[in-house]
Parts: C-alpha cells; sequence; structure tokens
C-alpha cells in the first residue's frame, strides 16, 4: 500500500504541473500515467498489476505481443483474446445513441431482463430540448444499463459483453433533405458542441475518473454531409471540400468538444480534400491528433476501407483498389480500428512502429475501460438487471419527450384539452397505434412496455367509449378508409391525427415497393436523403380529405426525423394546433399525451430550420458551400448563414401555453472562464416560444451602467443575465383567455431561453453605445440597453460586415415555475484566442462567443443581444 501511495502522491503532483500546461498535455498526464486502482501485484503479468500506472502496464503489454496478437486488436468483431497472456476477447461494435442497441429492433421484454434495453427519444428530440444535464443524465443511465448487460452476460459465461459506443452522433445538419437528421442534434455548433460533451460526460463518467464506464465514439469525422445518390454523389464517392472558415466555425466545433473527453472517434465514407477520410493523414493526424490534441483511438465506419479500395462511383480505388494495400494505408494514416475488414489487415504489411502506435491507443482504451482488472473491484460492479429498464430510466426517457416536444400552431388556445370536457376523441392516422416506427433507427428491444398513441390517450382520457379508434383504416389511404375517418371524427368533440415520416434503418423492407395506397413508406434515414418535403401523399390526401369533409377542430401530431413542409397545415383554418414530437421512444407517447391534456405544458424548441417545399429548388444538395453567396446565387445554409426565402419555422421556434415575460437584463463582467455558452441558473425541463415572450422595455427593466473591460491574459468573459417570470394567471400563447389547466391560477411551467447575437453596426465606436440616437444601420441605442464595451478585443477593423445573420451564443432552461414564480438565468460569453496549438486557417474560434462572425477576427463595432430569435435587442456589446 505504501507504494501506491508513492505513486498516487506523484500523480497528483503531476496533476498540479498539468494546471501550467495546455489543455493537450494536461489531459495526458492526468489519463496516461493513472493508477486504475489499488491491488495485490502480478509478476508474472505486470500489465494484470492494478497498483502499477496504467502507461507502465501497457508498455510490458506492448513488449509481450506478437506482431500478429497486436494486429488481432483492431477488429470491432468479437476477438483479440491471448489467453496465455489473460487477455479475454473484446468487441468494439455497439450502438447507443439514444439507448442500448440490443436485442431485436421493437421487440418487447419484461423490465430487468437481459437482451432489451430503456428506448429514449431519438437525438433530434434530445436537441429540440436544450437541456445538457437532462441529456447527460441520460447517457449516465445508459451507461448503467450497457454495464449491468455486461454483468449478466459474464455470468452467462458469455465475456463479449459491449463497453464502448458508436455514439454520439454530431454531424451538422446543414441540409434539410438529409436523411439522418433524427440522429443528430441540430443545425447549431454551440448547440452541438454542448450536447456532445454532456453525453460524454454521462456515459464515460467524470473526466478526471480512474475509469472509463463506456467508451463513447464521436462520429462522422469529417464532411459526411449526404446519404441519398443526388445525380451519381454519394457518401462514397464524396470528396468533400469544405472551405477552411466553414470547417473551423461550422463543423469542427462539436468534435472539438466531443473528441475532447471521448475515448474514440469514428472516420467517415467519403474522402477529405482528395483522401478517403480513414486514410487521411491531414485529417487524422495532423488536425485530429495533432492540432486538435485528440488522445484515444480512431475507428473506421462500417466496411468504410472496403468502400474506399472500390471502383468509382463505389469508391476512391484506394491503393489502387488493393484491398490488403488499402488497409495498411489506413493504419499509416491513422486509424486504428478497422470495422468489418478485419482479414485484410497483416502486421507485415506495418512497421513496428506503426502497428505499435495503433494498437497502443486501443489498448490504452481497454484498460480505462477496466478490460484487465477484475470485476469486483471496479466501480460498477453492484450495477445489476435492476437498472435495465429501470422506473427513474423510464422518466428521465419521458420527460426528454416532453421537454423535446415542440408545439408549432395552436390557434385559439385549442391546447391543452380539458380532460373532463371531452366527450369523444377521434384518434386517426398511420402512427396512432404504432409501437415500432416511433422509435426512430438504430433501435434494439425495448425493456418494459412500448407506449403507442392510442394506448396513452386511453390512459389520460379513462372514461369508458372516450377515445374512438378504427384499425382497419389506419394502413392504407382509400376513398372509403377516408369517409369511414371523417365519419368518426364529426362524431367526436375533437380529432386528433398521427402523421409522420417512417425512417430507413436500413433493412430490406426499406427498400421493397410499398403498396401505392400505404401511409408507411420509407421516406428517410440512413442511406436515403429527403426527395421532398412534403408529408407522405397519402397522409396528405387523409388530412385534406378528413378537413375537407367535417367541422370538428383537428390536432395534428407528427412523428419525424427531419422538418417537414407542413405550411398547407399551418394556413388551414381546419387544423387547430400541431405538435412535433419526433422520435420520441418507448415513452414519449404518454409525454405527447400529457401535452395534449395539460398535465405538462410543451417546451421543445426546434433544433433545425423548417423550409417550404420551395428549398428544394434553392439549393443543391451536393453544393458544400454553408455562406450566402453575395451576388444572391446561394442563399446559404442553416439560420445563422440563411439568406433565402424566410423558413416556415426558424431554429428556436416553438410556442408554450404560457405567456412568458421577461424583465431586468444585465450584463457585466464574469472574468476569465473556459465556458463558451450559457448555463442555466436552474436545472429542469423547459417550455416556451420566442414570439410569445414579453421582453420588458422602457421603465421596467432599468438600465446598468455601460461597464468597459480589456482584454487580459487568453480570455474575458461577460456575464448576460434576465429574470424570466409565469405570469400568475397565465394566459395561452396566442392570448386567449381561456383558463389553460381549467382553473383560474395558470399552469406551472418551464421554458429554455436562447441567446442569440448579432452584428449591428461595424463602424460604431466606442461613444456609439450609450448616447442615445441611432447608428448608420438604422439600430436605435437607447440609453436604457445595457452596454458592455471590450477594448484591446483583437477584432478588425478592417472588416466591415459579416456573413453571420445572427448565432445563437448561449442557452438555459428554468426548473417548474408556478404561475407568479420567477428565475434568473444567466450566460457567459466569451472572448477567446485560439487554443494553444491549434492553426488558425483550421481549427481555431470555436472557443469564442464570436466565432464565425469573421475570417477568423470578428468585425469591430456594436453587437446586439437578445433572448429569442425574433425578439428586440436586450443588450449590447461594442468590441473595440
Amino acid at each position: 500500500m505504501q507504494a501506491v501511495r508513492c505513486v498516487q502522491a506523484l500523480i497528483a503532483i503531476l496533476a498540479a504541473l498539468a494546471a501550467f500546461c495546455s489543455p493537450a498535455v494536461a489531459r495526458s498526464l492526468q489519463q496516461d500515467d493513472v493508477t486504475l486502482r489499488a491491488g495485490s501485484g502480478n509478476t508474472s503479468h505486470p500489465w494484470l498489476d492494478a497498483t502499477l500506472p496504467l502507461e507502465q502496464r501497457l508498455a510490458a503489454l506492448l513488449a509481450a505481443l506478437t506482431p500478429q496478437q497486436k494486429a488481432a486488436q483492431l477488429q470491432t468483431d468479437a476477438g483479440g483474446a491471448v489467453p496465455e497472456l489473460g487477455l479475454p476477447p473484446f468487441t468494439w461494435q455497439a450502438e447507443c445513441g439514444h439507448g442500448y442497441k440490443v436485442g431485436g429492433a421493437g421487440e418487447q421484454l419484461p423490465a430487468g431482463k437481459y437482451g432489451a434495453a430503456t428506448i429514449y427519444p431519438q437525438n433530434m428530440v434530445m436537441g429540440a430540448t436544450f437541456n445538457d444535464a437532462l441529456i447527460e443524465r441520460m447517457a449516465s443511465e445508459i451507461s448503467d444499463e450497457m454495464r449491468a448487460h455486461r454483468a449478466l452476460a459474464a455470468a452467462a459465461g458469455d465475456v463479449l459483453g459491449h463497453s464502448n459506443c458508436f455514439s454520439p452522433h454530431i454531424t451538422l445538419a446543414r441540409d434539410a433533405r438529409w436523411g439522418r437528421m433524427a440522429e443528430v442534434y441540430g443545425e447549431d455548433p454551440l448547440l452541438l458542441s454542448r450536447m456532445a460533451a454532456a453525453y460524454v460526460r454521462g456515459l464515460q463518467g467524470p473526466p478526471d475518473a480512474p475509469y472509463v464506464t463506456v467508451g463513447a465514439t464521436c462520429k462522422h469525422f469529417l464532411g459526411h454531409i449526404l446519404e441519398g445518390n443526388w445525380n451519381g454523389t454519394t457518401i462514397r464517392n464524396l470528396d468533400a471540400r469544405l472551405e477552411d472558415r466553414d470547417v473551423r466555425d461550422s463543423l469542427l466545433p462539436a468534435f472539438q468538444a466531443c473528441a475532447a473527453q471521448a475515448a474514440a472517434v469514428m472516420c467517415s465514407y467519403n474522402a477529405w480534400r482528395g483522401s478517403p477520410s480513414c486514410a487521411s493523414k491531414e485529417l487524422l493526424i495532423d488536425l485530429l491528433r495533432g492540432q486538435m490534441g485528440f488522445r484515444g483511438f480512431v475507428v473506421t465506419d462500417k466496411f468504410a476501407v472496403d468502400y474506399s479500395a472500390a471502383k468509382p462511383p463505389d469508391g476512391f480505388s484506394l491503393a489502387g483498389g488493393d484491398l490488403r494495400k488499402a488497409t495498411a494505408l489506413a493504419i499509416q494514416a491513422g486509424t486504428d480500428v478497422l470495422m468489418k475488414n478485419t482479414s485484410q489487415l497483416h502486421a507485415e504489411d506495418l512497421s513496428a512502429a506503426e502497428l505499435d502506435a495503433a494498437v497502443r491507443r486501443v489498448l490504452r482504451a481497454r484498460f480505462r475501460l477496466g478490460d484487465f482488472d477484475p470485476a469486483a473491484s471496479l466501480p460498477w460492479a453492484g450495477l445489476n438487471a435492476s437498472v435495465i429498464g429501470s422506473p427513474e430510466h423510464a422518466a428521465t426517457a419521458r420527460q426528454i419527450a416532453a421537454e423535446g416536444t415542440v408545439l408549432l400552431k395552436n390557434e385559439r388556445g385549442m391546447l391543452p384539452l380539458r380532460p373532463e370536457a371531452v366527450k369523444k376523441l377521434a384518434v386517426l392516422g398511420p402512427f396512432a397505434d404504432q409501437a415500432d416506427h416511433i422509435l426512430g433507427t438504430y433501435v434494439g428491444a425495448a425493456s418494459g412496455n412500448i407506449t403507442t398513441p392510442l394506448a396513452a390517450l386511453h390512459a389520460v382520457l379513462p372514461g369508458k367509449d372516450q377515445v374512438s379508434w378504427d384499425t382497419s383504416t389506419a394502413d392504407k389511404f382509400s376513398a372509403k378508409n377516408a369517409k369511414a375517418d371523417a365519419k368518426r371524427c364529426e362524431a367526436a368533440d375533437v380529432c386528433v391525427l398521427f402523421l409522420g415520416s417512417r425512417l430507413s434503418r436500413m433493412k430490406p423492407e426499406d427498400y421493397e415497393e410499398s403498396h401505392e395506397a400505404a401511409y408507411l413508406t420509407s421516406d428517410e434515414g440512413e442511406g436515403r436523403d429527403r426527395k421532398t418535403l412534403r408529408l407522405q401523399p397519402n397522409q396528405r390526401k387523409l388530412w385534406e380529405a378528413v378537413a375537407k369533409a367535417t367541422t370538428k377542430p383537428l390536432i395534428v401530431v407528427l412523428f419525424h426525423g427531419g422538418p417537414l413542409d407542413v405550411s398547407d397545415m399551418l394556413e388551414s383554418p381546419r387544423v387547430a394546433a400541431i405538435l412535433s414530437a419526433g422520435m420520441p421512444g418507448q415513452h414519449g407517447a404518454a409525454a405527447i399525451a400529457d401535452i395534449i391534456v395539460g398535465a405538462t405544458a410543451p417546451s421543445g424548441r426546434v433544433p433545425v430550420s423548417w423550409h417550404r417545399e420551395s428549398y428544394m429548388n434553392e439549393l443543391d444538395a451536393t453544393d458544400q458551400r454553408m455562406r450566402a453567396a453575395p451576388d444572391g446565387s446561394f442563399p446559404g445554409r442553416t439560420y445563422r448563414y440563411w439568406r433565402g426565402q424566410p423558413p416556415l419555422f426558424p431554429f428556436g421556434y416553438g410556442l408554450s401555453y404560457v405567456q412568458w415575460h421577461l424583465s431586468g437584463a444585465a450584463i457585466g463582467a464574469a472574468g476569465n472562464g473556459s465556458s463558451s455558452g450559457g448555463s442555466g441558473g436552474a436545472d429542469a425541463s423547459a417550455s416556451g416560444a420566442p414570439d410569445t415572450l414579453a421582453v420588458a422595455e422602457g421603465g421596467s427593466s432599468p438600465a446598468e451602467p455601460g461597464i468597459s473591460v480589456d482584454l487580459e491574459g487568453d480570455s474575458v468573459a461577460l456575464q448576460v443575465s434576465v429574470t424570466v417570470t409565469n405570469p400568475a394567471g397565465g394566459s395561452a400563447s396566442n392570448g386567449s383567455s381561456r383558463s389553460n389547466n381549467g382553473s383560474s391560477g395558470g399552469l406551472t411551467a418551464s421554458t429554455s431561453i436562447l441567446l442569440f447575437m448579432r452584428l449591428l453596426d461595424a463602424s460604431s465606436s466606442s461613444s456609439g453605445g450609450s448616447s442615445g440616437g441611432s447608428n448608420s444601420s438604422g439600430v436605435e441605442l437607447s440609453s436604457q440597453l445595457p452596454l458592455a464595451t471590450i477594448g484591446s478585443s483583437g477584432c478588425s477593423w478592417a472588416a466591415n460586415s459579416t456573413d453571420v445573420v445572427q448565432q445563437l451564443v448561449g442557452y438555459a432552461r428554468t426548473g417548474q415555475l408556478a404561475p407568479g414564480a420567477s428565475a434568473r438565468l444567466v450566460f457567459r460569453l466569451q472572448l477567446a484566442p485560439p487554443p494553444e496549438g491549434l492553426s488558425t486557417s483550421t481549427s481555431i474560434g470555436s472557443g469564442s462567443s464570436w466565432a464565425g462572425f469573421g475570417d477568423p477576427e470578428p468585425p469591430c463595432g456594436l453587437y446586439g443581444l437578445r433572448f429569442g430569435h425574433d425578439q428586440p435587442d436586450a443588450a449590447l456589446v461594442l468590441l473595440d
């Protein structure tokens, strides 16, 4: 034990020294030279001696392995065992983006049984919550379920339970047609960065912990921007050549945040500036490891090397099509683990140094996963079947669905319904009794019951015959079926239609020709980009026929991955309310039913822009530009750069049952720090609508004196704050006087507040913001707006404009607020130079709230801050 204490004391000294080093060096000292746990020594197999530092154990194991044994470690399939050295087999390939994928998709097993897991809402729903803490909690629960499965497998003699995950998927959602929208968090770099970091923390555990609970994998690196076949261009032959500034400002921030902690990064199918991503030294060695400081291992996407060696148009003819040589080239370029390609890896094709470098990174990950230590000594040893599908996990899944459901329309305060006032509710549509396609993609068996929307409505409207449903009309459209549905609707007080988009799971049935009248055809997903943004044709016929033949109010609930053009529903007086539910998982329907009857307030905001069908003709899916062309020939991508036709629902849109009131905006110096986004003063659920927020103006929001700070050291942070109030006796979001929940006291609810920044005037001087009047851009510079001036900021006086329309610089959530209650939310803005070791030409600027406004230095001048995408400015910042 004395030796252990000495080693631990040394680690503490090294950690203290790390404080004076770069972040990358600090991580190296803290992670690589750690003693994993105290235990009895093993002199014959020192790599099994947990009293030794990790790197010493790793070096001893490398020295003991033969070249062939080393090569066997670089695979995803079960293998890599070396019994004579005490090494068990291992398999890397598992998915857990929104639940551990185990068992058959859509199957249901009792909670606590091996072979199933909690299926949470898919990632786009998570993004709509704008709740990092909730996503971190979910990821922690997923890791617990995976470790419990591994323990159960081991108890049954199977040592191949998973403890590494090919998640999170953090590609930027840059095109509304992209088929894999459901798998990612949204179209904003800050949102993706914070969600990715939260997910990795939850899955792996604290970054300074000696063990990793379950390893995370950031994917897909880099430039994975399409799925379908666009006039011969596919993801397997796409050569990604995005501009440096777009890589720096849009693509890399999320990977920087994720790779700073994650065990692994997955390289993508596409090429990167002429070389297949998984064989690109520029991408994997120079950028990922050299500039970004990544120290984990790189795994290929499935069959990525095989596809790279294939002839065009199916690949890039890497190594002239010689798969064995292509495999060696991938390892030499920085890839470590080959998914589904092990048979082509030969140790003799690599130098000893090349082979050792890859194996060292892989084995280091296995050491940190506790693979070579007694199971009973590991931190998760106490986890058992009771955590699988537990009530706590079900509650988290339900909360994500509630906070991620977005209210898009609510005419005349149609929602929430009062259960006691609904004598008959008609349920229509193909998703109403669907227990499979509401789960999303990359799913296995569900631990516990999958609640369908129909079952959920029966639960909240328990009266006999209170809910009307006809199974015979649910699968396909016909005039007869539509007439029967309309008849049921007219006989009810209100009708709820469950419509949407079926996601492809890369299964044979996804490519089979469906009956021409079918409602559920595969419209989007892996391998399939959308060819239209409109709702599936037969579903359009259904709702239009019901709307025409009835007089009762229609409520539409949408299940989908990417955004849909529902402009016809939005404009129709027959559709009273629309809810976007995404892919809500096994417990999401219960949350949706709660929202419909007012037991929960809607709380989501769209994390991607929703465009009209005209978007399909405004830009080419294969055009890799992000920024709008000055001559108007290209409209740009994502809300940050979009200058085309106004979207149907802009990024951050979402209605509420409460007319939230914002007041007391303030700005002040917050001191140095590393946070680059807003952090909430409270952690709970949310709801709210940018277009319903009332921002206090004039005398109700007294201005603070202007402050002035200089950039000192390596960063300066400003603190922006605002008070959010749920007014007593609050009314519906459209101004209706009808009570939200049937009582006079209003509704207890929560909301998320998004802080946006935009350039107002690139020519303002330091005297402009506090004197009143207006500047050259026509922006009113009221003395009542709080103002902060940042001197010596490093801004560019040469720049007189920016490509950014506006940019999310923070978000925060209140807790549940009763009517009359308030919460103070705090946001942090940071101006920081490039992280050490990162060149300004490729990846710098993501640590600054002004990243993207310049190239890379932001223009000097006046910037406005507003709490909502369409709200008036609440505070000003002058870069001087």
